[in-house]
């Protein structure tokens, strides 16, 4: 995979949010009690940041099943819980998919993501001005905001150019 042909220039494959992957236990602050177990939790992680564009949980657990035996779909779904509580992923709810979190030093943020329509490649985006730009429209209509993920659909720059070279 190029990965330098992705469109938010993050290298997924080698660190995560500027953090070597190895190093997430550190970075949650997570005593003994709790760690990132390299099964499944580290597992899962490495799944979905290995991935370029959002993915299921059962793809997820395909892709543990071909590595060892396969484990129940409850235990993934622990897992993903685990991950987003911890702000390590986000749901892409139009796709019922995950996807990592580009902005790990940013605690409790809103999501921006960038979804291309063509090759499914995803983007996170963590503008703030747009995030209370959402916030004072719900609190302008009364309404209490409890998250706030915006999901954009179109063309990566790579699917833009080619478009424009096949018309």
């Amino acid at each position: 995979v190029d990965r330098g042909a992705r469109f938010d220039g993050l290298d997924r494959g080698l660190k995560i949010g500027g953090y070597l992957f190895e190093e997430l236990g550190t970075y949650l602050g997570i005593g003994q009690r709790h760690t990132l177990q390299p099964n499944p939790c580290r597992q899962v992680l490495g799944i979905i940041w290995n991935s370029h564009s959002p993915i299921g949980a059962y793809e997820i657990l395909a892709a543990l099943s071909s590595r060892e035996r396969r484990p129940a779909p409850p235990t993934v779904y622990r897992a993903l819980e685990f991950l987003q509580a911890h702000g390590l992923v986000h749901r892409i709810e139009s796709k019922n998919a995950y996807i990592g979190c580009a902005h790990l030093e940013t605690a409790q943020h809103a999501g921006q993501f960038l979804m291309c329509r063509a090759c499914g490649q995803t983007a996170e985006a963590c503008d703030k001005t747009l995030s209370r730009a959402i916030q004072k429209l719900a609190e302008k209509s009364g309404f209490s905001l409890e998250e706030q993920t915006v999901e954009l659909s179109g063309l990566c720059p790579a699917c833009k150019s080619k478009n424009r070279h096949a018309a």
